[in-house]
């Protein structure tokens, strides 16, 4: 019976040296350029694109970008100056401010993705059908496991992808009020 205990000894203290201790940080990073894709309409044609979907609150409708157009995509560079060179991203959180553009039409769909290094991502599809005419903040939008190698040279946009109202009709639009990031490393 001894002998038991030993083993069971042992095996928790095994268990307990092999433990290391993982730090995570994240860091809350707003638009600050246009990016490779520029298709959505400004609200006011005096603001840069970035500059409608960059405010730390959700503004609703004072400034945003819009379109009714399927297919139409708008994307907007991030600094990933904060995050140390050779660091490993593990996640990437987009959070957005939207709505449709007409109340009189209920479908509306966005895919919400993000370019890393000149390469999109897959788009993760977000349905507008029960949000009205005034930017809310939506649901975050998670990729994880994304184990990307943040480099000097390393870029990063964040953006959406208007998919229109299902089986190829053009739907209830939509505006974009705010994005930004939480990258996780």
């Amino acid at each position: 019976m001894k002998s038991s205990y030993k083993v069971i000894f042992s095996s928790v203290i095994a268990s307990i040296a092999i433990v290391s201790v993982v730090y995570a940080f994240v860091v809350s990073v707003p638009p600050i350029a246009k990016g490779f894709y520029v298709q959505l309409t400004k609200s006011n044609n005096a603001l840069q694109n970035f500059q409608h979907v960059d405010e730390v609150n959700c503004n609703g409708n004072q400034d945003f970008m819009f379109t009714n157009v399927v297919g139409n995509k708008d994307s907007y560079v991030v600094s990933l100056n904060d995050i140390p060179n050779g660091s490993l991203i593990t996640s990437i959180t987009i959070v957005s401010c939207a709505s449709k553009i007409s109340a009189s039409i209920t479908t509306s769909t966005i895919g919400i993705f993000y370019r890393y290094n000149g390469v999109d991502s897959f788009e993760h599809i977000t349905s507008l059908n029960n949000v009205g005419t005034v930017p809310v903040v939506l649901q975050p939008t998670l990729f994880n496991n994304v184990n990307l190698i943040k480099e000097a040279t390393s870029s990063l946009e964040i953006g959406i992808d208007y998919w229109g109202g299902g089986g190829g009709t053009a739907g209830a639009g939509v505006k974009l009020s705010q994005i930004y990031a939480k990258i996780a490393y």
